[in-house]
């Protein structure tokens, strides 16, 4: 069975310098300040059905230096004190220093990409509720309903702690925030909530009925929504990725698809872009598996602007690497059926090995493993045809070390069915029925923090 280390490789080590070049600040700008649904509305062509995907409006500094505010979870120093400087010419003439600077509060606590969720989510809150002034009040349930979350104690304590984060956890800027007046701001020791309150039910002295926390965003976050110093969000599009490191990509890509409808990317510079560990992807089909999960999380998703995003692999020219195709689909091509949208029913395998003495010889191998089940001989024969040789002895090559570690495993034919089905994502292929992007046997989905 691959090893947890193994497995982990495409979810691992993200930190937080994205370079993928964004659109400026002035081209994100949207005017007027009309409801989210008014927004919404606007962007989608006429006689269009009104059946709305959620484009939450939300605060633009936080939303452009998300990949930095809000990293992966597994990036190697988010417990510490992070800094992003870069050069600027300031309206003088001169040249300045700007940075961000992210202080974790003192437990070590600090925000994440999962941070950002529960923070888009305050953010839709907030803004039904008509933006206002005072803090509010929300359950811990409804922020979980929001996320598309079950309502488990479990979820409930990681929101709460996601909460406790916003509101520890310090941002600086130092001539790199954005308001109405102002593009080269600086504001120190800022923090996402400046209120955030919560009892639990001993506190509450056993009172069921005041449950529940009171928050209220930053001033300066609360004005730039109110004047529009905003980036629109596909929260719809943004809750269906499972891989943290899509999800901060998408955002990238978002942002780059506003104002341009192709993008190209070599993988071996999407892992240095997104700091991956650099020797887990030095051969060009460890990229190729890393393009094929990026693909699975990405591809026919809706983009901010309502439009379809497609992204295809195509091998370099050079021959030496892999390329993703990012593009831009309008809106009103997508009941045309247009070229490069992915549905998982057109992601099953297809069938390789024809020849019958080689499937025979493969199901042999199968059934001498499990045993010559008859209920299972035409799952061995589909996966003898769909498969390579190298897979499937792949496959009974950990099923046997299983077997030498844990001897008393009984129902040993769906233990090799899922060993296969692992194998499979992981080696970029698709299972023999689509499963989709959530299937938990992918390794980008296996070892997701809790």
């Amino acid at each position: 069975m691959p090893r947890k280390k193994q497995q982990s490789e495409m979810t691992a080590n993200l930190t937080q310098n994205l370079e993928l070049t964004v659109v400026s600040a002035q081209d994100n700008e949207r005017p007027g300040k009309g409801s989210v649904e008014e927004l919404q509305l606007s962007l989608l062509p006429s006689g269009e059905s009104k059946e709305l995907s959620e484009i939450i409006s939300t605060e633009r500094n936080y939303d452009r230096w998300a990949n930095f505010i809000f990293p992966h979870t597994k990036s190697p120093d988010l417990k510490e004190i992070r800094k992003k400087e870069w050069r600027l010419e300031l309206p003088n003439g001169k040249e300045g220093t700007a940075s961000i600077l992210i202080t974790p509060a003192k437990d070590g606590r600090c925000y994440t990409a999962r941070t950002y969720d529960v923070y888009l989510a305050l953010v839709w809150f907030w803004r039904e509720l008509g933006m206002p002034n005072e803090p509010f009040k929300l359950n811990l349930s409804q922020i979980a309903r929001k996320l598309e979350m079950p309502t488990s104690g479990k979820n409930l304590k990681a929101i709460l702690n996601e909460l406790e984060v916003l509101y520890f956890t310090n941002v600086s800027w130092v001539l790199s925030f954005q308001d109405i007046t102002q593009r080269f701001m600086t504001t120190k020791n800022q923090r996402v909530l400046e209120t955030f309150n919560y009892a639990t039910l001993e506190e509450r002295g056993g009172l069921s009925g005041q449950s529940g926390v009171t928050v209220q965003f930053n001033e300066n976050i609360r004005n730039n929504i109110r004047n529009n110093i905003t980036t629109p969000v596909n929260f719809t599009a943004r809750k269906a990725i499972r891989s943290s490191v899509a999800k901060i990509l998408y955002g990238r890509i978002d942002s780059i698809l506003a104002s341009h409808t192709r993008l190209e990317r070599r993988i071996e510079n999407l892992v240095g872009e997104l700091n991956l560990t650099a020797h887990r992807y030095q051969h060009k089909s460890q990229r190729k598996v890393l393009g094929e999960m990026l693909i699975r999380n990405l591809n026919g998703l809706e983009l901010s602007n309502k439009n379809i995003l497609t992204v295809d692999l195509s091998e370099t020219v050079d021959g030496q690497d892999f390329k993703l195709i990012f593009k831009s689909i309008p809106f009103e091509d997508r009941k045309k059926g247009s070229k490069g949208v992915a549905k998982l029913a057109d992601q099953s395998v297809k069938i390789i090995n024809t020849d019958p003495v080689l499937i025979e010889s493969i199901v042999a191998d199968m059934t001498a493993l499990t045993g010559s089940n008859k209920a299972n001989l035409g799952l061995y024969y589909s996966i003898a045809k769909h498969y390579s040789e190298n897979l499937i002895h792949r496959a009974i090559g950990e099923f046997k070390e299983l077997m030498s570690l844990n001897p008393k495993i009984s129902n040993k034919s769906a233990y090799f069915t899922t060993i296969v089905h692992v194998i499979a994502h992981k080696m970029g292929e698709e299972w023999i029925k689509p499963c989709g992007s959530d299937c938990r046997y992918r390794p980008e989905n296996q070892f997701l923090p809790e």
